[in-house]
């Protein structure tokens, strides 16, 4: 089959959402199937660029429009000292400007996106159009694109989170942000969420969709099988910690209290202390994420905990992703649902999300007395996943 995928985002980003856009692609590819990609125009000057990310996109042919997004406008590039004032100004107005746009839009793309010339479509004829969020305007810039369709493709939604439902979001107008997302939803042909308990609500919420909605894995191919190399940490966290939904500390309480080696490589808006156990680098490419996850005994994945204790939905990428590894992997802060989903793939270990506890599961794993299995989840296999996806 012809498949065009459709996103907003960074297509030679590291961020969690195209992590999956890659595996997917590849997935697509494996199966025999052509592969195009409209996005918008690729920032290779942005923070988390990443030319290994291009490289996997080699067998697809690519079709960029023009980004003018306040996203892209007030970007700190990899070139600019953090430490300048000019630069923390920059994010500083863009903070600002983009908590008043995102009160009545789904993300800082949807104005670019909806201002594309639309004369740069590819035009060629597609079997399935495939359109990725996050970014939600993923879904406006497909939608733009079949409008132009004189023969209209299988039009397939993933959604990563939900729009209404997402925890992330501080919008103050959801009203607008439901009717958004329920005209997205009517005017697909499939619908795919990463997991089940969003699957679960999002039916309720839209239920005139619900037949055409599934839930999915999801695939990442970016694992690869290295040999072991010594261990230099105990445990090694890998992602971003913003207080809104993840709380790093106690984590960091049992690395320091049991002379654990921890190390840190993301970023959030927590200080996490660095010490003679603590090591704290910003986000890398994931080349580097690689190397050092292989240094590290133990994987960890921080769930999303909503301060406001609202509905635990989102299940983050990096559960999955670990999944492909054979490292021992610790889910720190799962809920009930969550956990009880998780435990059916008998991969991962469970801690609660305090110091004691979190150094208890670490001795269960270090001790050899986990049950669970340390190899690659099957269910999560890139062609696996396509295969059902494109069903």
């Amino acid at each position: 089959m012809n498949i065009l995928y459709v996103t907003s985002e960074n297509i030679y980003g590291t961020g969690s959402s195209n992590l999956r856009n890659i595996s997917m692609i590849e997935g697509f590819l494996s199966l025999g199937h052509s592969v195009s990609v409209l996005s918008m125009e690729p920032d290779e000057k942005a923070k988390k660029y990443d030319p290994a990310v291009k490289a996997r996109l080699e067998g697809t042919t690519r079709c960029f429009l023009r980004n003018n997004s306040l996203q892209k406008v007030f970007a700190v590039k990899k070139t600019q000292n953090k430490s300048r004032a000019l630069s923390k100004i920059k994010q500083a107005v863009y903070k600002t400007i983009k908590g008043l746009y995102l009160k009545f839009n789904p993300d800082t793309l949807m104005q670019a996106v909806n201002n594309v010339d639309k004369e740069l479509f590819p035009k060629e004829q597609y079997d399935i159009v495939v359109s990725s969020s996050d970014p939600v305007s993923s879904h406006q810039l497909a939608r733009l694109f079949l409008s132009g369709c004189r023969q209209r493709p299988r039009w397939i939604q993933y959604w990563g989170d939900p729009l209404y439902l997402d925890i992330t979001r501080k919008t103050a107008n959801q009203k607008k942000m439901k009717k958004i997302e329920e005209g997205f939803l009517k005017a697909a042909d499939k619908i795919v969420y990463t997991n089940p308990l969003v699957l679960e609500e999002q039916k309720k919420l839209y239920r005139d969709c619900s037949d055409k909605m599934c839930s999915l894995p999801t695939p990442f191919s970016f694992a690869e099988e290295n040999p072991a190399s010594e261990t230099e940490f105990e445990i090694g966290y890998f992602g971003s910690y913003m207080s809104c939904v993840r709380d790093i500390m106690p984590l960091c309480e049992a690395a320091q209290a049991h002379r654990l080696r921890l190390i840190v490589m993301g970023g959030g808006d927590q200080t996490v202390p660095e010490s003679d156990m603590i090591s704290v680098w910003p986000f890398q490419s994931t080349q580097t994420v690689a190397e050092y996850e292989n240094k590290c005994k133990v994987l960890v994945c921080l769930c999303n905990c909503p301060k406001n204790g609202g509905k635990v939905l989102q299940i983050p990428g990096k559960i999955y992703h670990y999944a492909m590894t054979d490292k021992p992997i610790m889910v720190i802060g799962a809920d009930p649902k969550t956990r009880s989903y998780l435990e059916t793939f008998n991969r991962y270990s469970f801690a609660d999300n305090d110091a004691e506890s979190i150094y208890h599961t670490y001795q269960t794993i270090a001790d050899g007395r986990s049950a669970v299995t340390n190899a690659p989840v099957d269910d999560f296999r890139t062609e696996t996943v396509a295969r059902r996806f494109l069903s």
